[in-house]
């Protein structure tokens, strides 16, 4: 019998001098005749065959990070994009007329966050900087510097009070002593997004520390303003997914706590900076993260914010093939039928 994958039977032994044909090879599968007897010709093996297999193209993101102004060009196709907008954190404050006092921590950067932005051709794209903490006297840090991607503009995050003052108004605002937290504008704001107030802090006797920055997903802890009480935690971030992994961002910077006495507040999750003391100094806000920097006290300056961060993403136009080639060739030619394929957007449509 014929091997299995197309080999043709041979031809049994005929008596009495009959003659016996052996079995043609299955046509495109290479299998070979078999064999004839009594002077029969053999059988003719099967045609042979090429298999072409391909894998189809998938869709896939592509995600654009600015940490410097620029310009975002959108591809062929590319209408709409996924964007998120973090300005610059505000600087942290310093108390340092004071003999023992802690300074507000800045507040973070506006944080926008937009699904289906049109994009009709290129847009200009800012980076805010962080703003600069306080150095000497009661100073309040400076607010940082917005970023924007188009007509979008998150506001630079509020600076951390000094001296018993209310922390500066921004994109969040940053912490205060002996009195309300600074006001977060962001929300309000023709482009929207997110923004909390710096924590609140009624007292303002030696010996209290201050309050911390707001963040983008919450305020700045509220402090009561007593004797010996550490600085406020600065305000947490919110968690964004536009580069494929969860990462918060828009962190308040924590508030200076008094002398050596209290702890220093905590940097809000989302980049945001740790308050100072006199063992202690004041953190900086994440590089690109918008997070504001941490308040100083009597003796030690505040520190910057971070800076801020534009993302984008879209998904990336697909080839998609909407014409097979022909399923037979002669050996040697060219397919009768060529392949098509097709630039298309993320919604199946041509690109023309």
């Amino acid at each position: 019998s014929g091997g299995e994958g197309g080999g043709g039977a041979g031809a049994a032994g005929g008596g009495g001098g009959t003659s016996t044909a052996g079995t043609i090879g299955i046509a495109n599968t290479g299998g070979g005749g078999g064999a004839s007897s009594n002077g029969v010709a053999g059988a003719a093996g099967g045609s042979g065959i090429v298999v072409v297999r391909y894998i189809p193209p998938t869709a896939t993101y592509v995600v654009h990070r600015y940490t410097s102004s620029g310009t975002f060009t959108p591809p062929p196709g590319v209408s709409s994009v996924e964007v998120l907008v973090v300005g610059g954190g505000g600087g942290g404050g310093t108390s340092q007329t004071f003999s023992t006092a802690g300074a507000g921590g800045g507040g973070a950067g506006g944080l926008i966050s937009q699904s289906n932005f049109a994009v009709a051709g290129p847009v200009s794209v800012g980076i805010g900087s962080g703003g600069t903490g306080a150095t000497s006297g009661n100073t309040s840090g400076v607010n940082g510097v917005n970023s924007t991607f188009g007509s979008l503009v998150a506001l630079g995050g509020g600076g951390g009070a000094g001296g018993n003052v209310q922390g500066n108004a921004g994109g969040s605002g940053g912490g205060s002593r002996g009195n309300d937290g600074g006001v977060a504008n962001q929300p309000g704001s023709a482009s929207g997004g997110a923004g909390f107030r710096g924590g609140n802090m009624p007292g303002s006797p030696g010996g209290a520390g201050a309050s911390g920055g707001g963040g983008a997903g919450a305020a700045g802890q509220d402090i009561l303003g007593t004797s010996g009480e550490g600085g406020g935690n600065g305000g947490v971030g919110l968690s964004n997914s536009i580069t494929g992994s969860a990462l918060f961002y828009a962190g308040g910077g924590g508030g200076g706590a008094s002398q050596n006495s209290g702890a220093v507040g905590a940097g809000g999750t989302g980049g945001g900076g740790a308050g100072g003391r006199n063992d202690t100094p004041a953190t900086a806000g994440a590089t690109n993260t918008g997070g504001g920097g941490g308040g100083g006290n009597n003796d030690v300056s505040g520190a910057n914010g971070g800076s801020g961060v534009v993302i984008v993403r879209y998904a990336a136009p697909t080839l998609r093939i909407v014409q097979q080639p022909s399923s037979t060739a002669d050996s040697g030619a060219t397919f009768a039928q060529n392949t098509i394929v097709e630039l298309r957007n993320s919604a199946g449509v041509a690109i023309s």
